[in-house]
């Protein structure tokens, strides 16, 4: 996939997908922190 290719495919993502894309970030950075503050309390 050339750089123009994968600017295009940028400038118009799919909004669900999108979506989905930033909560698993957000959940998944969640996830760490939950894991992190179990440990120190353990």
């Amino acid at each position: 996939m050339t750089d123009k290719q994968s600017q295009d495919k940028q400038d118009t993502p799919s909004p669900a997908t999108e979506l989905a894309h930033l909560r698993q970030i957000v959940f998944g950075d969640a996830q760490k922190g939950l894991e992190q503050k179990i440990e120190q309390l353990g």
